[in-house]
């Protein structure tokens, strides 16, 4: 019988996984402006990057007086305005979010034109990448300590110890993965004291000349981030107006006879692509939160290039499914000006910002969070989803066996799940009572489950009962025995109903999700 339950079981939840992302409602993610932002006009210069520390402080990386306008850099990517001096104001600035008040201020005459910023896993150390000087630093968060510096200051290139332009830095706690960036269109791996790696991506015109070649193409990846609870790394491929998520799964296998010393075979693989026409073609930054199984927050952008021109837009994915959430932009008539960086706060996403390079502007967005009391069957639900979406996650994996044992082990648990609720709710038309299906005792991990206080026994002098009692045969054929009289010496504790069903959420909005169904094995060799 159970092997009958376990299969309808199967069928039924193999539907779950799109009806339990569509449980994500747009209300859940329905991000608005608050009040008092944007800021930053008059107070800063272009806003490159964005980050939030371990406090909820926002913290910017902005370019004071410089400018980076059309002669700023030669045909060959070379700064012309070396020979001046750095920009003059303090170009790392913390900012508390309420108050809106600065609270650390830092980086004056060290930075020509900044671009990413972001935190380590950790929040003690901040990466910072200055376009103009083609290098990439490691800070401590408040600034007081430069821990490392790569790349060659002014030179840039495209080898172990130079870059040309990059963009941002996304740091593992194992590897350093580094956007490089507006010349290159690779990313570069680091190990966290600098030494070069390795590194993956090529640009569209290379893939072009060379179809044999099975690298990832990308044309300005213009931000990174490291999506730890899915294994992933996400690009937002600027000019490919695209977001490309990796799975990311590092084995050290075989010491190598290169200079690294070790070899990562097959550690990077390409996982989804997201390709949203509402992108115009342009995708300028994206963030990641483990909130609700993972979601991905993105924004496009604006170029003065472009013949058909639309404000930026915000949007959020959800991770597994590749589903959009819902989308967010200023109300009213206010619109984005040239969105540049994101990023959101926290695991529970409860805010975002946005900011602008020009006009300069700091946005501040944030979601209803409902704090609210769920019933058990909701949580089971919850419970089932999730582990159905993990399920669902390791059977699209490398390792298809592994993935089929988790899958049938998952339905088994919830198909039992499901039998017991069933006779709980069936014998509980007549006895209301949960009790009713072990008459002599209960086991104990049922009453680990529901909570003692509901199989309380009013004759107290039962409770030391032996496990052969608990677990009696009289007990078990009673489970299946529908028209058995209920036990009077239980309480009476009626079955809670869920008063946030989910039966009526609607499918979200999808506009375009295209997934690599073939996509080769990227190899690194490290």
């Amino acid at each position: 019988m159970m092997v009958v339950l376990t299969f309808i079981a199967a069928i039924l939840l193999a539907n779950t996984r799109s009806l339990y992302v569509a449980s994500q409602s747009d209300s859940e993610f329905n991000y608005s402006l608050d009040d008092g932002y944007p800021i930053g006009n008059k107070l800063f210069g272009n806003i490159a990057g964005v980050d939030v520390d371990k406090k909820n402080n926002i913290i910017i990386f902005h370019r004071g007086s410089h400018r980076w306008e059309e002669t700023t850099f030669d045909l060959n990517d070379v700064y012309q305005l070396s020979k001046e001096s750095p920009i003059p104001e303090e170009t790392v600035i913390t900012i508390e979010p309420r108050e809106k008040k600065i609270i650390n201020a830092w980086g004056r005459n060290r930075f020509y034109m900044p671009h990413g910023l972001s935190l380590d896993l950790t929040g003690k150390y901040l990466w910072l990448t200055d376009v103009a000087l083609h290098q990439v630093f490691k800070y401590t968060v408040d600034g007081s300590r430069e821990i490392l510096t790569l790349g060659t200051p002014f030179i840039p290139g495209s080898d172990e110890t130079h870059f040309c332009k990059p963009t941002s830095v996304a740091d593992t706690g194992d590897f350093v993965f580094i956007a490089d960036g507006y010349c290159n269109s690779r990313i570069a791996m680091f190990s966290p004291s600098g030494k070069y790696l390795g590194e993956f991506g090529q640009s569209s015109e290379a893939a072009f000349a060379n179809t044999a070649n099975v690298q990832p193409t990308f044309n300005i990846p213009h931000k990174i981030t490291y999506a730890k609870e899915a294994q992933m790394l996400c690009v937002a491929d600027r000019e490919n107006g695209r977001i490309q998520c990796f799975s990311f799964e590092p084995k050290r296998n075989e010491m190598s006879q290169g200079d690294s010393g070790l070899l990562l075979n097959g550690a990077i693989r390409p996982k989804f692509t997201i390709a949203d026409p509402l992108f115009n073609g342009l995708l300028f930054s994206l963030d990641y939160s483990p909130i609700r199984g993972g979601i991905i927050v993105a924004v496009s952008g604006s170029s003065p290039y472009r013949v058909k021109r639309q404000p930026p837009l915000g949007f959020v994915y959800n991770v597994t499914s590749g589903q959009l959430i819902s989308r967010f932009s200023p109300p009213g008539n206010r619109t984005f000006g040239m969105a540049h960086d994101l990023a959101i706060t926290g695991d529970e996403a409860g805010s975002l910002y946005v900011v602008d390079i020009s006009p300069v502007n700091l946005w501040k967005f944030s979601r209803p969070i409902q704090k609210h009391k769920t019933s058990r069957a909701a949580e089971i639900r919850s419970i089932a989803g999730e582990g159905l979406n993990r399920a669902m996650l390791v059977m699209r994996s490398e390792n298809k066996t592994f993935g089929l044992v988790w899958y049938i082990l998952v339905f088994t648990i919830l198909a039992s799940v499901l039998f017991i609720v069933s006779r709980v709710r069936r014998i509980g038309k007549s006895s209301n009572s949960f009790a009713a299906l072990y008459p002599d005792s209960y086991p104990a991990s049922i009453n680990s489950l529901f909570g003692s206080s509901i199989f309380e026994r009013r004759n107290r002098s039962n409770r030391n009962l032996s496990l052969s009692t608990m677990f009696s045969r009289r007990a078990f054929f009673n489970l299946f025995d529908r028209n058995r009289a209920p036990q009077s010496d239980f309480n009476r504790i009626p079955l809670e109903e869920s008063d946030n069903s989910d039966d009526d959420k609607s499918d979200s909005d999808v506009e375009e999700f295209n997934i690599s169904q073939a996509a080769p094995m990227v190899n690194v060799n490290v």
